[in-house]
């Protein structure tokens, strides 16, 4: 969301295609909804349960191809969210959030 952000920013036109048919699963309903309401209020076209399948173009990127269309893209920004790696941590007793993130405190 940081990159739709900055994008938006530049006074780029901004399409978001997500395979799951919900973005930022870390948040609370509440608070995705809030982010939500404010990509609406920026213009930036949403795809959700859209899974990409690859990017058109011979020398250069036309557009992105998924399950559902083609997208004409003149940039193509591949983000993916990342599953921390902790399950060596499983038989310990440091703390972790749901996602299995480790919980740290300010020092």
């Amino acid at each position: 969301m940081e990159l739709v952000e900055s994008m938006v920013l530049l006074g780029k036109k901004v399409t978001l295609i997500n395979r799951s048919e919900k973005i930022m699963k870390t948040y609370d309903d509440e608070i995705r909804n809030l982010i939500l309401e404010e990509v609406k209020q920026h213009d930036v076209e949403m795809y959700l349960e859209d899974g990409v399948e690859g990017v058109t173009g011979e020398s250069t990127v036309t557009g992105v191809k998924t399950n559902q269309a083609t997208y004409e893209a003149d940039v193509v920004i591949v983000a993916i969210s990342v599953k921390p790696n902790t399950e060596f941590l499983q038989e310990t007793e440091i703390q972790q959030l749901k996602n299995e993130a480790i919980i740290v405190d300010e020092k």
